[in-house]
């Protein structure tokens, strides 16, 4: 899939990893991986139609195993995978169409055993605080997701709340 998208572009990595779709069955979040990550660059920013791809494309991903219950939770491309999509959802500006989505892919997440990282913890709680209609929500928010876990926020995490709330148009 990497080498297609070098050679042929994202819509023909896509091609091709149609076809291989009907020899390897389920793909894995390695497979998925390089295409995700191209469909959700920054490159794409604005573009709904390249994330709606993306989403597709996970819904391909063999979704249905989970960690067990001992496990730490963090599998390596499966995180950067719902990371890289978390954050389109979340820079997009149609939070109406993909607030609820984000939401099913936490809930999957948390489904599967797959722990949130300062990463995803960072992109929902900017996700959550643009979703505010006062401060008071969005102080709400942030609060709500400081006390949910182990892993919170690193410095870039910090930096993107605090520019999130100063953004607020309220």
């Amino acid at each position: 899939i990497k080498n297609a998208l070098e050679k042929y572009g994202n819509q023909g990595a896509i091609k091709v990893y149609e076809e291989a779709k009907l020899d390897i069955g389920r793909p894995s979040a390695t497979i998925l991986r390089p295409l995700i990550t191209d469909l959700t660059s920054l490159r794409y920013r604005d573009s709904e139609a390249m994330l709606d791809q993306a989403l597709k494309l996970l819904s391909d991903l063999d979704r249905e195993d989970a960690l067990p219950s001992d496990s730490e939770g963090k599998r390596g491309d499966d995180i950067v995978v719902y990371n890289l999509l978390l954050r389109s959802l979340a820079t997009s500006t149609n939070t109406e169409k993909y607030f609820p989505i984000a939401l099913d892919l936490l809930d999957e997440m948390r489904r599967r055993n797959v722990a949130m990282d300062s990463m995803s913890t960072s992109t929902i709680a900017v996700m959550l605080i643009r979703s505010a209609s006062t401060f008071e929500e969005a102080e709400e928010a942030y609060e709500l997701i400081a006390h949910n876990g182990k892993n919170f926020l690193d410095a870039k995490g910090y930096v993107a709340v605090f520019n999130a709330v100063c953004d607020l148009e309220i």
